[in-house]
């Protein structure tokens, strides 16, 4: 998540100063042709661009949880929030369907312990205490698939806010609006603020704001080494993979030995049929400790390891700690 905030100019008026947004020949952003953006104020004439305090890009976890905090602090700002799908936590839906959360999300919050994977731990129960309250069975509460943790998203994007019972996030979210650029301008006040070109069939083409969160995440916009472009048919990323199940014959290369490389490798043992499943990472991975280290980052974490140690005895899957791509 990355914060921008233009401070061309800035002085020591108040932040909440939104006034001046022109684009005439002073080269300034004047109020007048403008109207504020917030959910409590009717909106204005689609050939009138928006104005908010706060602008967000990306209605998921991230983006979700900052609003709320900035909420919480002042119920009255002018905040939006920009969504390219037409859902929340849209992200979490494309995980493939095996996929789950490697951390935990404990039954804490109702006991005032933070739930790791919960958005807001004073008055959210969590996302276990949701997985458990709807009907049917839940396999692994404490790690959450991706479409079950997308409805929890969807659950605390709805609920009320506490300072404002008639309102929840989803009234401040602009669904199937994308980003297409984003540009400074100064205020008449001489305080930096950003233009931002959209494209979307409910907003106006144009918002301006003092201040931008980008909260869209990577795994929508995943890096592709040199080697993948040039075969894209041979070479899949993880993010691109609906369901392991499919296609899942014959013999398999996983570039990398992080959490997705070894999840990816073992959801392929989980279904293929015939075949050998290679891992291959430049550093040797981090699968040859046999057990977690004081520093997560450097090492899987408990239950990918647990997972991996099951079936390192298979001859389906290999680790090689020797190989290394290029490019």
């Amino acid at each position: 998540m990355y914060v921008g905030r233009n401070l061309e100019g800035d002085d020591d008026e108040s932040d909440n100063d939104t006034s001046g947004f022109d684009e005439g020949e002073s080269g300034c952003v004047d109020e007048d042709a403008i109207s504020p953006v917030s959910s409590h104020i009717p909106p204005a004439p689609p050939s009138a661009p928006h104005l908010a305090q706060v602008v967000i890009i990306g209605a998921s976890a991230s983006g979700l949880g900052v609003a709320k905090s900035i909420l919480s602090a002042n119920p009255d700002l002018d905040l939006m929030i920009v969504e390219a799908t037409s859902s929340v936590g849209a992200s979490f839906r494309s995980w493939p369907s095996s996929t789950r959360f490697i951390s935990p999300s404990f039954y804490s919050n109702p006991f005032n312990q933070i739930d790791l994977n919960g958005l807001s731990p004073i008055d959210d129960n969590g996302v276990q205490a949701f997985l458990r309250s709807r009907p049917g069975k839940v396999v692994d509460a404490q790690h959450p698939t991706g479409h079950e943790y997308a409805d929890y998203l969807d659950h605390f994007a709805s609920t009320p806010l506490k300072d404002s019972p008639s309102t929840t996030l989803k009234d401040f979210v602009s669904f199937d609006t994308t980003v297409n650029s984003i540009e400074s301008v100064r205020l008449v006040s001489d305080k930096g603020a950003f233009k931002l070109s959209v494209s979307s069939s409910s907003s106006p083409s144009t918002i301006y704001a003092r201040y931008v969160i980008y909260a869209g995440g990577e795994y929508g916009h995943p890096y592709m080494p040199p080697f993948a472009l040039e075969i894209p048919e041979a070479c899949v990323h993880y993010s691109k993979v609906d369901d392991w199940g499919e296609g899942a014959e014959g013999n398999w290369v996983v570039i990398g030995a992080g959490e997705a490389g070894i999840d990816a490798a073992l959801a392929l043992y989980d279904n293929i049929s015939c075949g050998e499943i290679t891992v291959i990472d430049k550093n040797g991975g981090n699968t040859s400790s046999t057990s977690v280290a004081e520093d997560p980052s450097t090492s899987l974490t408990p239950r990918t390891l647990s997972r991996l140690k099951a079936v390192l005895e298979s001859k389906e899957v290999r680790l090689s700690e020797e190989q290394r791509t290029e490019g």
